[in-house]
């Protein structure tokens, strides 16, 4: 008789379970026996991240489901807990030792004790538990946590190791008849979409959010790849307006699938007005209405080409494709295709030769150079190009140079076809307006502009509260859009150089005072003498431009400190006009990821190294004013990043100053609490936040007399 191994005979028995009469009450029975399971190690051609039977994750879901079925939810949690821990502890010596494929697979992973850790491993290993959950919160009528689950479930919706994939015993029982009733053991379009619409029904979702947009999206995504487009109408006739006027941008993967849609049930109309507004939003993904995209991943497994078939058999499509996407000829190699956005003197330093970018000819070191940094599109190059300051005269960059520096650049410089252009602007209505200007330059609505750089208001930028080191605490849900706040310096910049900065700050002056003033306050940041004078007396503040240069000084006294917080609290107006284009603009920010003020264009330079963060000082007096600082006074907590948004992360020093600045000066018997704090020292690391300790313990021996204590 052949001798069966355990895995074997709980496989059996987990069968013998589907083919019950009643399998629900054959399965809860079962329980202990599938706790059990998670200590079965697997084979060497079967088995999970933790080293154990693929077939146990399996049982689990299967278990679980037969709780739902029965009308026992409360039930599921308590399981999947008790059986996440006992999955995710290691083989046992004697496993390891009998199995050394076993030991390598899991030498290098970290213990899991904690069960919320161990079930979340659970769920990334068996991506179709997700199911479980998504299930539980539609029972619960959770809207908040089934859109949540719905989510985390679309991110495994391009692996292909479901149930049936992991291993042949997991593979028998998934495509076995009578388990199909516990599935989907795999990211399924149709089970998903069925969710989703529930979710719909509980009531109005926030638009704002960026799940929320990822949910609208994966709706219509799941409605085509279920072939149930139509289900998808309601939603496409509620939201797509709203998607192609708003304000906000989010990938525009919503507008997309909804093209798709409406190209399938034949509204072509409707589906290129969708096509031709969402590429003048700036849509990033303009190829994906080429014809025949299946040399893409993506594009095969949307079916794309399926469902705008429809739509490419039109002559009219070939139109919108010549006039919205596909590209024109390119100007020629010079400053009408890259035009200078930076250009400075000097001598080339070092021992080595460098080859000038405009003769091709080496240039040795002590020749008299130019550093040019070129636009590319949307984007500055990062790196300066040398040139030979002979040669560089010579050229035409001298011409363009000038242009720069006078502000007499071309239009059509500064704002290039789209179709040429690199990158593309996060704002959609900022990418409209230099969608329809480049088209016609001669036509530049500097009012529109003005327009809309005084109603621009993102969202609010994420980050993270650090109350401890290692310690994080989202303060709200993300927004979409909470990445765009630079476009409006970026496109003032161009405005600007273009020779419109006298006419934007006269137009801004006639808006109403809190639009208005918002304006001319970011223009007030430009390192450029002509703006600066005008935000003067717009302001009526002669000394505006000193005080403007000491913001981004780049070393500041203790004194020079108290000039900002004095001069912000003796000019509330000024002041509520720059925490106005703080909240609106992210001056205050420094991001390497989504950038606020360009640092490589000329005459926003001086916001390179953070110095923007400097403008916080003008609140030392008024914290209140901006709802961070605020915090970080309340709570000692200071701001990190979210991700790759680190804006906040790294004006976290600058907060910490501001604040500390207004202890000193309205709190100052709580200084020492805040001076001698070991955990805010441990989550202060950076040589700014040194600097701000220094600064304070030598005030604090000034004002006392006494040495400082230790910490």
């Amino acid at each position: 008789m052949t001798q069966t191994t355990p895995l074997e005979d709980f496989a059996s028995a987990l069968r013998a379970r589907l083919a019950a009469p009643d399998p629900d009450a054959a399965l809860i029975a079962f329980r202990d026996a599938v706790l059990d399971a998670a200590d079965l190690i697997g084979t060497q051609a079967e088995t999970d991240p933790r080293g154990k039977s693929p077939i146990a994750g399996l049982a689990a879901v299967l278990l679980t489901r037969a709780f739902l079925r029965s009308g026992v939810p409360e039930a599921v949690a308590p399981f999947l807990s008790a059986f996440a821990v006992r999955w995710a502890k290691a083989p046992p010596p004697a496993a390891l030792e009998r199995a050394p494929w076993l030991a390598a697979r899991v030498s290098s992973q970290r213990p899991l004790s904690d069960p919320e850790d161990a079930l979340d491993y659970l769920r990334i290993s068996y991506p179709y538990l997700e199911g479980v959950f998504i299930e539980l919160a539609a029972a619960r009528g959770d809207q908040a946590e089934l859109v949540s689950r719905i989510c985390a479930f679309a991110s495994y919706r391009r692996q292909k190791n479901d149930a049936r994939g992991q291993g042949p015993l997991a593979a028998d029982i998934a495509e076995r008849a009578e388990a199909e009733r516990y599935g989907p053991f795999r990211y399924d379009p149709g089970f998903v979409l069925e969710k989703q619409l529930e979710a719909f029904r509980l009531g109005p979702l926030d638009g704002r959010l960026e799940t929320v947009r990822a949910f609208e999206a994966l709706t219509l995504e799941n409605a085509l790849l279920s072939r149930q487009p139509a289900r998808a109408l309601p939603l496409i006739d509620e939201r797509l307006e709203v998607h192609l006027s708003g304000p906000i941008a989010d990938g525009e993967h919503f507008v997309f699938n909804a093209i798709c849609v409406l190209s399938v049930l034949g509204a072509f109309d409707r589906a290129l007005d969708a096509a031709r507004r969402l590429i003048r939003r700036g849509y990033g993904l303009p190829w994906r209405f080429l014809k025949d995209r299946s040399d893409r991943d993506w594009t095969r497994e949307m079916g794309q080409d399926e469902w705008l078939a429809p739509l490419h058999a039109l002559p009219a499509y070939d139109a919108f494709l010549a006039e919205y996407v596909l590209a024109p000829p390119s100007p020629p190699e010079g400053p009408a295709l890259t035009p200078p956005c930076a250009v400075h003197d000097g001598v080339l330093g070092g021992k080595a030769s460098k080859r000038c970018f405009i003769s091709g000819k080496t240039v040795a070191p002590g020749t008299g150079i130019v550093r040019v940094r070129r636009l590319r599109g949307i984007s500055a190059e990062s790196d300066f190009n040398l040139a030979d300051k002979a040669a560089f005269e010579a050229s035409d960059w001298q011409a363009a140079r000038v242009a720069l520096e006078t502000c007499t650049m071309p239009v059509n410089w500064l704002f290039p076809d789209p179709r040429l252009q690199h990158g593309t602007w996060d704002s959609p209505h900022v990418a409209a307006f230099c969608f329809d200007v480049a088209r016609a330059p001669e036509k530049l609505d500097i009012q529109r502009a003005v327009d809309l750089l005084a109603a621009f208001e993102p969202p609010p930028m994420r980050f993270l509260w650090t109350p401890e080191r290692y310690q994080w605490r989202e303060p709200f849900a993300p927004c979409a859009g909470d990445d765009m706040h630079g476009d409006a310096a970026r496109l003032a910049w161009r405005l600007v150089r273009t020779g419109h900065g006298a006419e934007m700050l006269r137009r801004a002056s006639a808006l109403p005072q809190i639009e208005g003033d918002k304006l001319v306050a970011l223009l007030a940041t430009f390192d450029i003498p002509e703006l600066r004078a005008g935000a003067a007396r717009h302001f009526d503040l002669p000394d505006l431009p000193e005080i403007m240069h000491l913001v981004f000084a780049s070393r500041l006294t203790f004194e020079d400190h108290l000039r900002l917080a004095d001069y912000g609290s003796a000019h509330p107006r000024f002041r509520a006009a720059m925490v106005a284009a703080m909240r609106a603009y992210g001056v205050h920010l420094y991001s390497n990821s989504h950038v606020t003020a360009d640092w490589f264009l000329q005459g926003l330079e001086h916001y390179a190294y953070a110095h923007g963060c400097q403008l916080l000082f003008l609140l030392i007096h008024h914290p209140q004013e901006d709802p961070v600082l605020a915090k970080v006074l309340e709570t000692g907590w200071l701001p990190r990043n979210h991700n790759t948004y680190d804006g906040y992360d790294n004006a976290a020093p600058f907060y910490l100053r501001a604040a500390m600045f207004h202890i000193a000066l309205h709190q100052p018997d709580a200084l020492d609490v805040w001076v001698d704090s070991a955990r805010l020292r441990d989550i202060s690391t950076m040589a700014k936040d040194r600097e701000t300790f220094r600064l304070m313990e030598a005030h604090r021996k000034k004002k006392t007399g006494r040495r400082k204590t230790g910490t």
